[in-house]
């Protein structure tokens, strides 16, 4: 799994607010393969991480099909741009606790 799909997949779990992914995108370095891949103990050691969370994280692919949503994406000419792109706009960075990606048409 690459960075961006790590991202998108995070960012479709609805288990896990904004303020959650980025405390857990921080604790892990920014890595999202890495919050996606990481055990249970490490993940609910994260503060402010709930037990649903955590579960969604260690079964996200029960809750979230990545390849349907990609097929989706394509077929509408969407595309998830995660904030470490440099398509993801600067401005959005600047703000207090901004989303981990946006969708992009075109």
């Amino acid at each position: 799994m690459n960075r961006n799909d790590a991202y998108g997949v995070l960012n479709g779990l609805k288990a896990i607010g904004p303020i959650s992914l980025n405390r857990l995108l921080d604790a892990f370095g920014k890595n999202s393969v890495a919050v996606l891949s990481a055990g249970e103990c490490t993940l609910r050691a994260v503060h402010g991480i709930s037990r649903n969370a955590v579960d969604s994280i260690l079964r996200w692919n029960q809750y979230f099909d990545l390849e349907k949503e990609k097929r989706i994406a394509a077929k509408h000419s969407v595309e998830f741009v995660d904030r470490e792109s440099n398509r993801y706009p600067d401005l959005l960075k600047e703000i207090h606790d901004p989303s981990i990606g946006i969708y992009a048409l075109g």
